[in-house]
C-alpha cells in the first residue's frame, strides 16, 4: 500500500529498472503492497479495539455507577450474616465467595453465588443486605471481551504471540513505506488524476503522519507479546512501555490523540486497501 503502482497500468506503468537500486525499490514496494493486503483486517481489528480500550475506565464507571449505599446506624453485616441471608435469599445457589468491593463513598459486599446457570454474581448493601443489581452486567462484560480482543485476540497465549507478530507486520510497513515515501520519483504524468493516483496520494500523506505512531505500537506490541519477551513485562520497564503504548503518559488529552490516531491508522489501512484494488483492476 503506497504511492507507488507496482501493478502495470495503462495509465502508471511500471518502469523497467535494470539497476540494483532499482531492483532493490521494486522489491519494497511488493513487500509493502502484499504486507500492507495480509494484515489489513488484523491492524483495523486492533486499531479499532485499541480506540476502545484507551477510555476503559470512562466507560466503567459509565456503566457501573455506583450503588446508593448510605450508612443506617447499625454495624456493617458480617460476611457469616451475609451468607447466611444469602443462603435464604438464593435457596437454588450456593455462597463460593464474599468480597468487599470500593466504591467512592463506602464498601458494599460482592458476593459470588455458583448455581444451575454457572456463577452469578450480585452486589449487596452492607449494613442491609439490599440486593443492589448485577455486580458484572453486560455492558462491563463487553468492556472485559473488548479488552480480551485487543490483548489475545480472544484465543489466549496463542493469540498474544499472533498480536506480537501483527506488531512486527505493522513495524515493517512503517519502515518499508519510510523508504519508499523518501525515495518516490518518476511519477508518471497524469497518475495524479486518476482514481489510484489520489488514493495513493492521500495513503502518503496520512502515512507520513502515523509514522512515529506505527513505530511506536509496532515496538512497543512487539516486545509486550513475543515470546522470549517477558523480561519486558515487569516493573518500572513495563509501565514506561505500557504508558507508552497507551496514552497514559500524558493522561486524557494523550488518550484522545492516540485514540484519533488510531482510527487515522484504521483510515490508512482503508485507503491503501482503496488504492490496491484500483490497481489489480486495472490488470
Amino acid at each position: 500500500m503506497n504511492s507507488l503502482a507496482v501493478i502495470s497500468t495503462p495509465e502508471s506503468p511500471l518502469p523497467q529498472t535494470t539497476d540494483r537500486h532499482g531492483r532493490w525499490r521494486r522489491w519494497i514496494v511488493l513487500s509493502h503492497l502484499w504486507l500492507g493486503a495480509a494484515a489489513a483486517i488484523y491492524l483495523l481489528f486492533v486499531c479499532l479495539t485499541g480506540c476502545g480500550i484507551l477510555f476503559e475506565q470512562e466507560l466503567y464507571r459509565f456503566f457501573s455507577p455506583d450503588p446508593p449505599v448510605e450508612a443506617t446506624g447499625s454495624p456493617r453485616l458480617s460476611d457469616v450474616e451475609l451468607t447466611r441471608i444469602a443462603t435464604v435469599r438464593y435457596p437454588e445457589h450456593r455462597v463460593i465467595g464474599i468480597w468487599k468491593r470500593k466504591i467512592s463513598a463506602d464498601t458494599v459486599a460482592e458476593l459470588w453465588l455458583e448455581g444451575p446457570d454457572g456463577i452469578t454474581m450480585r452486589l449487596l448493601h452492607p449494613y442491609t443486605a439490599a440486593d443492589l443489581g448485577d455486580a458484572q452486567p453486560p455492558t462491563l462484560r463487553a468492556l472485559a471481551m473488548l479488552r480480551r480482543a485487543h490483548v489475545s485476540l480472544l484465543t489466549g497465549p496463542a493469540g498474544r504471540t499472533l498480536n506480537g507478530i501483527g506488531a512486527l507486520f505493522l513495524l515493517a510497513l512503517a519502515l518499508s513505506g519510510t523508504s519508499l515515501w523518501r525515495s518516490r520519483r518518476n511519477r508518471p504524468k497524469g497518475a495524479s488524476k486518476s482514481g489510484v493516483g489520489r488514493a495513493e496520494r492521500l495513503h502518503r500523506r496520512i502515512g507520513g503522519c502515523m509514522l512515529i505512531f506505527a513505530v511506536m505500537w509496532g515496538v512497543t506490541g512487539a516486545l509486550f507479546t513475543l515470546p522470549g519477551s517477558w523480561q519486558w513485562s515487569h516493573g518500572e520497564v513495563s509501565q514506561a512501555l505500557y504508558a507508552l503504548h497507551t496514552g497514559s503518559i500524558g493522561g486524557w488529552p494523550a488518550r484522545v490523540v492516540w485514540a484519533a490516531s488510531g482510527l487515522l491508522t484504521s483510515f490508512l489501512v482503508i485507503v491503501g486497501l482503496w488504492a490496491w484494488w484500483q490497481k489489480a483492476a486495472h490488470l
